[in-house]
């Protein structure tokens, strides 16, 4: 009997099922890749066929990773749907910001307008003639007024020109976090994968598959790639209101020269 499979080692196998997530990404590059891979785990099968203990050490392998590929597809949807309900909440809170910036917009016309619905004539008493002031003095007020409603108007679009920019920043981050739960979730299901099949190994070659290093190192750089680099402290000073959207490239990318330039920085400096 022999030692070990020539065809489908353990991590073979986890790299097979990460892989086939891409079947569930809108990027046709991963949708091609996935099926690259989809045809050579079929020509893993037909190479099993001609040795019986590979054969049913490959059958029960591949039923493991389809069982795990069902369980990432699971979380990537959840992944998803936490993306879309995100992103509507940040769509309700945007149209409330529109809608100050409507209403800062409005007053200003109305305060505007104000001079003009005084000394207007269409008949009937003016609010000149009840307030016994002349039309010069009412174009006065009506200026001072036209002024305050401007000053109001830059304000209440200034205040509401940051709320939106935080918004996206808010969105980018708790888009962020529900992507690092993912991949936290995929680490787990590929850790599972892997002790599976080298259980199917070892109950079928008598012994675990041969490794050098430790399983869940090589599924964490096997995830390394795709993993986001922010800084340690984003959460804490996103909490604080520390962040603007000036800050926050640096939150994102938290290299050498990020940490350099940023002011909150509470670690220390090279």
């Amino acid at each position: 009997m022999a030692s070990m499979t020539s065809l489908l080692p353990p991590i073979t196998a986890v790299r097979i099922a990460w892989a086939r997530t891409g079947a569930f990404s809108n990027d046709t590059s991963s949708q091609k890749y996935a099926s690259m891979v989809e045809a050579s785990l079929k020509d893993i099968k037909a190479e099993a066929e001609k040795n019986k203990t590979e054969k049913k050490y490959t059958l029960n392998a591949i039923a493991a990773i389809d069982t795990s590929l069902r369980s990432l597809e699971i979380v990537h949807k959840g992944r998803d749907l936490n993306f879309e309900d995100n992103e509507k909440l940040r769509l309700a809170y945007l149209q409330s910001v529109e809608e100050s910036i409507v209403f800062g917009k409005q007053l200003k016309d109305f305060l505007k307008s104000l001079p003009a619905i005084a000394i207007g004539a269409g008949g009937g008493v003016t609010l000149a003639d009840a307030l016994n002031l002349s039309g010069i003095t009412l174009w006065g007020i009506g200026s001072g007024l036209a002024g305050i409603g401007y000053f109001a108007y830059l304000g209440i679009a200034s205040r509401a020109r940051k709320k939106k920019q935080m918004l996206y920043v808010r969105e980018d981050y708790e888009r962020g976090r529900y992507y690092d739960k993912y991949l936290d979730q995929v680490e787990l299901i590929l850790n599972s994968l892997y002790l599976d099949v080298d259980r199917i190994h070892k109950n079928i070659f008598e012994d675990s598959y041969p490794t050098e290093r430790n399983v869940a190192d090589i599924i964490e750089d096997l995830l390394k790639g795709v993993r986001r680099d922010i800084c340690p402290y984003a959460e804490k000073h996103i909490s604080e209101r520390k962040i603007t959207p000036e800050v926050w490239p640096l939150c994102e990318t938290a290299d050498e020269g990020a940490v350099e330039k940023c002011e909150h920085w509470e670690g220390a400096k090279a």
